[in-house]
């Protein structure tokens, strides 16, 4: 993955995750919900066909086990 992508996707890791620290669960399920949406933007872009598809079904699983609306 290319250095630029990983550290975005991470910035928004980050930020789900300090936002769950101040108990913001709106904001975090909007940072996952980003997280998603620019995996799925760099899918044929920058990222092989399996890896993506593991980022974006793990960012689910928490999204739902936070209990964020569906996206």
């Amino acid at each position: 993955m290319p250095r630029g992508t990983e550290r975005s996707l991470l910035a928004k890791l980050g930020a789900a995750q300090g936002n769950l620290d101040a108990e913001d669960l709106e904001a975090a399920c909007g940072s996952l919900g980003a997280y998603i949406n620019e995996v799925h933007a760099q899918m044929d872009h920058r990222l092989d066909r399996q890896h993506p598809i593991d980022l974006i079904n793990d960012a689910t699983v928490i999204r739902q086990l936070l209990g964020c609306e569906a996206s």
